[in-house]
Formats: structure tokens, sequence, C-alpha cells
């Protein structure tokens, strides 16, 4: 049979071993709060007057429900920018991840440490030059650059691995 909780180790419950609640509301506490006053509020404030016509002020005066929506929409310079925004999250953002995704690959496959200078530099003097094919002008890259720096010195870089040419 068990015996009633009394109230210490009750509150020794709530408290946790050697008050660890206590210190996570203590440590974590300042930034909920200030998450709360500078994000979440002027989030909601925004949202509240985005139905009013307030204008250089911060005091809603007069309701216009969805008005104010209806006129950002039929505006074509918002128009226009949402397009734009829209083709950069639609195909920027995805390459960017793909050729990140793919480099990260490359680099694991040829068991290159990833965070080595060398490796990135290898990998992006392999596939620079057709990149630069692609766009244009014939200018050598820092990339190219770089590699024949690399091919006229005396010392070799593979992967994160400096060894000394024998001649």
């Amino acid at each position: 049979m068990t015996q009633p909780a009394s109230g210490l180790t009750r509150r020794r419950r709530l408290l946790g071993t050697q008050d660890r609640n206590l210190w996570f509301w203590v440590f974590v506490g300042p930034f909920f709060l200030g998450l709360l006053v500078f994000v979440y509020v002027p989030i909601l404030w925004s949202i509240w007057l985005s139905f009013f016509t307030a204008r250089n002020t911060v005091t809603p005066t007069e309701f216009v429900g969805l008005g104010n929506y209806a006129d950002m929409l039929s505006d074509p310079a918002f128009r226009s920018s949402m397009l734009t925004f829209v083709v950069f999250a639609a195909f920027i953002v995805p390459t960017t991840f793909a050729l990140s995704l793919g480099l990260a690959l490359r680099l694991m496959l040829d068991n290159q440490d990833f965070g080595s200078r060398a490796g990135i530099v290898d990998f992006a003097s392999r596939w620079e030059p057709a990149l630069v094919d692609l766009a244009g002008p014939k200018v050598p890259s820092d990339c190219q650059q770089m590699r024949i720096a690399q091919q006229r010195s005396e010392f070799t870089i593979h992967g994160s691995i400096v060894t000394r040419r024998t001649r």
C-alpha cells in the first residue's frame, strides 16, 4: 500500500531533482519573453493593423476589412515583384540545394575530407570550366588559374594531403 504524497514530495516532483525545471525557466524564460515581445506581438499587431487604415501611425483608425489586400493584389508592381519571388523560389533555391548535395556526394564518394578547402577547389576546378563555357566569356577563372599554378608547382594537392613532386 502506498502512502499519500506529502507536500514536500509533490513539490520535489514539480521542481524535479535539484530544481531542474526552475533552472530551465530561469535560463529559457528571458528568451521566450523576448521572442514573444519582439517577434510574435509585432506579427500579430501587423496582421491586426492590415484590416484598418493606419497611415504613419500604429493606432487603427478606420476598419476597411480586406480592402487593403484587394488594393495590393490589383497593383501591377506588387504582382511583378511576386512573380520575381516565385521564379526565384521555384528555380534558384532547388538548384542551389541540388548543387550543394551534388558537391557533398562527390566529396563523400571520393573519400575526401568534407571540410578540406583543397577538395572543394578540386571539385570546382573540374566543373567550373564547363559552367564558364555555358556562361560565355573565355576569361581564365580563379579556379583555372589555381589549377595552372598547381601544375607549375612542385607540390600536389590530393584532397587534404599535400605531397612534393619528384622530378
